[in-house]
């Protein structure tokens, strides 16, 4: 989940990239390189936390996910929900 962890939190709160730079007070880039690497530093990881908890919406959005992949296999999930 870790890998996924900016951007399924992203996703779930229906945001851009730039939605949430912002929110959080950070770059695009940082995002978008922390979405493509899995490379998360703890503070962006705190930040995010901190903003956005995993409550029963981001699990209920997780489970929604995976059952995306089962039904679609490797397809981007977010190229399919917009």
């Amino acid at each position: 989940m870790e890998n996924n962890l900016i951007r399924d939190l992203r996703l779930c709160h229906g945001m851009t990239i730039e939605q949430m730079a912002n929110r959080l007070g950070v770059s695009k880039s940082r995002i978008s390189s922390a979405e493509s690497t899995g490379n998360i530093s703890p503070k962006l990881k705190a930040l995010a936390l901190r903003e956005f908890p995993l409550n029963e919406d981001f699990f209920a959005f997780l489970d929604q996910k995976k059952k995306h992949a089962e039904l679609y296999g490797s397809e981007d999930y977010e190229a399919h929900n917009k």
